[in-house]
């Protein structure tokens, strides 16, 4: 399936954006920008997930589940009100190991061990690069990341070279230049600062290119053609909203304080019913839900 390295190339690319704009936005403009494109990916995952929503909820065995996965997340931010850069690491690193098993379908039982150590291994860069976040120091020792991220680093390296002989070159080269990146980031983090919410925008950007990437390789149907309108209309909306009225309350009422509060909320909902509607989950998952 893969003829390149392509997807250790989107995941440059989608760093590479996230450091320009960074770099070259004012703090209330980077600000407006990282809400308009949290707030529409939050929007844009549920308008299109009507389908995987009626197929977990049309089969007898999934909604057990997906009910009881919905209240245990309530009752945990209800009550013990979870970090929502801890609770997004898992989304991340869920994305990161599974998504291109849904670009090429290549989702092989072989290959299972691979993809948990790499999940294991993205989990605990994006825990180590954000140490520096109270939101993960508080919650996880040095000793704990160090040693986690040591023996995750090990296990993927080791399951990735007993796979080379089953998959083509070329993937398995993606493979190595993806987690090079991770390694690279690492190092970085040793001399600067990770914010927990470059690795969200990173996250966002991602998912921006990843289906462009889809229709440039596969050819554009009218179901790409819509999402890349509404990715438009929804990110070029909130962009409006967060852009004028920038330093005083928000349209709805809220502050900036409580509009972060709403992106923290929100993406709680997201990352949920992403683990029973997404197909970037392990097998077990979708065999679970139904979800593909």
């Amino acid at each position: 399936m893969f003829t390149v390295p392509i997807f250790s190339g989107l995941r440059l690319a989608s760093i590479l954006v996230v450091f320009v704009l960074w770099r070259s936005l004012s703090l209330p403009n980077y600000v407006a920008v990282y809400f308009s494109i949290v707030m529409g990916h939050y929007l844009l995952a549920l308008l299109f997930s009507g389908k995987q929503i009626r197929q977990v909820l049309g089969q007898t065995a999934s909604r057990p589940p997906f009910a009881a996965l919905l209240s245990v997340t309530g009752l945990l931010v209800f009550f013990v009100k979870p970090s929502i850069d801890v609770y997004f690491g898992l989304h991340h690193a869920l994305n990161e190991a599974y998504a291109t098993n849904t670009f090429s379908g290549d989702s092989q039982k072989r290959w299972d061990r691979l993809d948990v150590s790499r999940f294991f291994f993205n989990l605990f860069t994006y825990y180590v690069i954000a140490r520096s976040n109270l939101s993960i120091s508080n919650v996880f020792p040095a000793w704990f990341l160090a040693a986690g991220w040591a023996v995750s680093l090990v296990l993927m390296a080791y399951f990735l070279f007993r796979a080379r002989s089953s998959m083509e070159r070329s993937r398995f080269l993606d493979y190595v230049l993806m987690e090079a990146l991770a390694l690279v980031l690492v190092g970085l983090s040793l001399q600067y600062k990770f914010e927990t919410h470059y690795v969200m925008m990173y996250h966002f950007i991602f998912w921006i290119l990843f289906p462009a990437l889809k229709t440039a390789m596969r050819g554009a149907g009218p179901s790409h053609l819509a999402y890349f309108a509404w990715t438009a209309v929804v990110t070029g909306a909130f962009s409006c909203l967060f852009t004028w009225l920038w330093g005083r309350p928000f349209m709805v009422g809220l502050t900036y304080p409580q509009m972060v509060t709403q992106v923290a909320l929100w993406g709680y909902v997201h990352i949920t019913l992403s683990l029973a509607l997404s197909s970037a989950n392990p097998r077990w998952i979708r065999r679970v839900f139904a979800s593909g």
